[in-house]
């Protein structure tokens, strides 16, 4: 199958949403280089041609992280546990951000 256009980078640690409108969400990772803080979104209810990954650029400022999860609740999209070399993510806080909005609402609680 060929995807149109750029697309994420190869990378392991990284977690995976499903929202019930068919769009996919790539979080975060590590690659060959680097720990990552992006958001990749793949709208799997195009046609086959038209498959295209589009990256979020995020308004925050947030580490790159591996290793967590990501868990779909409602429109609201939590990201628990995960760390990179130089931190980890305590348990008692839960990264979150709603969809289908374009992610500026990412906020911490």
């Amino acid at each position: 199958m060929y995807i149109n256009g750029r697309k994420p980078t190869p990378r392991c640690g990284s977690s995976m949403v499903m929202t019930n409108e068919g769009k996919l969400y790539l979080i975060d990772g590590v690659d060959h280089k680097c720990y990552l803080s992006e958001i990749w979104i793949l709208d799997t209810k195009v046609k086959v041609e038209k498959l295209e990954w589009k990256r979020i650029e995020q308004v925050y400022n947030l580490k790159g992280r591996y290793t967590h999860e990501a868990i779909l609740m409602d429109e609201t999209i939590l990201l628990l546990g995960g760390g990179n070399g130089d931190w980890s993510a305590p348990f008692d806080k839960v990264l979150h951000f709603r969809y289908p909005s374009t992610l500026n609402a990412l906020c911490r609680d």
